[in-house]
């Protein structure tokens, strides 16, 4: 299965939700494109996404890199499997704030 996307706000913060894999620039060009529109503070639930490589963290660090030159943050949560010991073995899970549910992510926003 490659990558499906759902995009949604709640409490005025984008909710990317990730399902299945990253595994090639066809599985992210159109949530790029999605993502690279929106304006203001993003949370990535990936508690469905199965697996990543080089080209889902790149789309990472990129969101991240976006986010905060234009005054926002990105945070993650929901990460686990194989995901998360790829951001571990990759030394780039110190780069995101994490948090295991997506309330705990939408709750940071509110402090």
């Amino acid at each position: 299965m490659s990558l499906t996307f759902n995009l949604s706000e709640q409490q005025s913060v984008h909710v990317a939700s990730l399902k299945g894999k990253i595994t090639s620039s066809p599985d992210i060009e159109q949530l790029n494109t999605t993502l690279a529109a929106l304006s203001g503070n993003i949370i990535f639930e990936l508690t469905e996404l199965t697996h990543i490589n080089s080209t889902g963290i790149n789309l990472f660090i990129k969101t991240l890199t976006r986010s905060r030159v234009n005054g926002h943050e990105l945070v993650l949560c929901g990460i686990n499997g194989n995901v998360k010991q790829l951001f571990e073995l990759a030394k780039i899970d110190g780069l995101f704030k994490q948090f295991e549910t997506l309330e705990d992510s939408i709750n940071h926003f509110k402090q």
